[in-house]
């Protein structure tokens, strides 16, 4: 009984050293997009990508409407973590910030 609850115990820790950034290495263009989300937050590939606090790291395409009604668009990278997720916005054209924003996963 002993030995299975640390077996359990053992396959959970190392399931929270998982590289996140690791689907993104086939994808040139999210993994350019994922090296500017750690550029604008100053951190490094290694704090990013295996940060026990982050559960799952997504990028996406999106479109944003300007005021002058011209569709902008986008790449969405959005890191999950248990109680919130934050989405940073980059100009898919020239690979500027555009946003930012945090929302409550509760």
């Amino acid at each position: 009984m002993k030995m299975g609850f640390l077996i359990i115990g053992i396959l959970f820790s190392q399931l929270s050293y998982a590289n996140l950034c690791e689907k993104f290495e086939n994808n040139q263009e999210y993994k350019e997009f994922l090296d500017q989300t750690i550029a604008h937050l100053e951190t490094s590939y290694e704090h990013l990508c295996f940060d026990e606090k982050i559960l799952d790291i997504e990028i996406a395409p999106s479109q944003i409407i300007s005021t002058r009604g011209r569709i902008v668009e986008q790449m969405r990278v959005t890191l999950h973590s248990s109680y919130q997720s934050c989405q940073y916005y980059f100009n898919r054209k020239n690979q500027s910030f555009t946003k930012s924003n945090c929302y409550n996963t509760w």
